[in-house]
């Protein structure tokens, strides 16, 4: 049976299957990601996910698809390189939300934090001593103590406005990872300055069984299961307990997460947030995550016998 790879080789163009495969991604990638929505939409609707994966072929074109055929040795191999292309689009969408705004933000101002580097995937001050902590509660607060100054901005400008201004984030950076000697991630230092700033995204709410009318759910493959099992416990291995007790609850609202795992209102809301953030730093181009994940989930409800 013909596949998408061999349909666009034979035609030179995206056909049925082709586009068929492509819809099927984009949604896949949104969900498996936790994508958000795009700005000014409170949900993925199917419209927007019709869009989404007409923006990526209109920004990469039939010939870019075509050579991505050409490049693979089979239908497999194929569907990974378009699933790589996908994620890297679609991420880079997100970079125009305003969490993705932060981060490049705060890339750009790390040069200007005296003694910030870094190293291995981390931030850290060269001159930080002490033990420390690494407690979200506490790299929220300290940030915290940091004054925010906001530039005067002229409303009608057609760029977005500044959330503060580089010294304040400067101020804000360093304070954080003094609380934090052996540094932070990425990920975890802009988490921490969003809350501080207020820089919130809407989550991604879009329903489940739309995905499951375009990639129906396949039947149970015994060695695929095992091999979810193994990527789930080692995913599980990666989370701290309190960020294995919401794992199960990371669709729900923060007072289902409090009530279902016995954290705090505020706390279970830290913690379900700081969780999506690792989680999707962890599972990046891997293209089994969601049974991963789906295995990791069901080990944490039993782990702390959760409802």
């Amino acid at each position: 049976m013909s596949g998408a790879r061999q349909e666009l080789l034979d035609t030179g163009a995206l056909g049925p299957i082709g586009v068929e495969l492509l819809y099927k991604t984009v949604r896949q990638v949104v969900r498996s990601r936790n994508l958000p929505p795009p700005p000014g939409m409170p949900a993925w609707t199917s419209e927007e996910l019709t869009e989404a994966a007409h923006d990526v072929f209109a920004e990469r074109g039939p010939q870019r698809l075509l050579n991505l055929a050409a490049r693979s040795t089979d239908e497999a191999s194929f569907r990974a390189q378009l699933w790589r292309t996908v994620v890297n689009d679609l991420i880079s969408r997100g970079r125009r939300t305003e969490r993705g705004r932060l981060t490049e933000r705060v890339k750009d101002v790390l040069p200007h934090v005296p003694g910030a580097t870094q190293q291995a995937g981390r931030v850290r001050l060269t001159d930080a001593t002490g033990a420390g902590s690494s407690r979200f509660d506490d790299l929220v607060q300290a940030a915290a103590g940091v004054q925010v100054n906001v530039p005067a901005w002229d409303p009608t400008s057609d760029r977005n406005p500044p959330i503060a201004d580089r010294d304040s984030l400067v101020a804000m950076i360093k304070a954080v990872l003094l609380v934090a000697p052996s540094g932070l991630s990425m990920t975890e230092l802009v988490s921490t300055l969003a809350v501080r700033l207020r820089v919130y995204d809407m989550p991604d709410q879009m329903e489940i069984s739309l995905l499951d009318q375009v990639a129906p759910p396949a039947m149970e493959d015994p060695a695929g299961l095992a091999e979810d099992r193994e990527a789930g416990a080692r995913l599980l291995a990666h989370l701290t307990p309190h960020e294995q007790m919401v794992l199960p609850y990371l669709d729900e609202s923060a007072t289902v997460v409090a009530r279902q795992t016995g954290l705090g209102r505020t706390k279970a809301w830290q913690t379900a947030n700081s969780t999506r953030l690792k989680l999707a730093e962890l599972m990046q181009d891997d293209q089994e995550a969601a049974g991963a994940l789906r295995e990791a989930a069901s080990m944490a409800r039993a782990a702390w016998r959760l409802p």
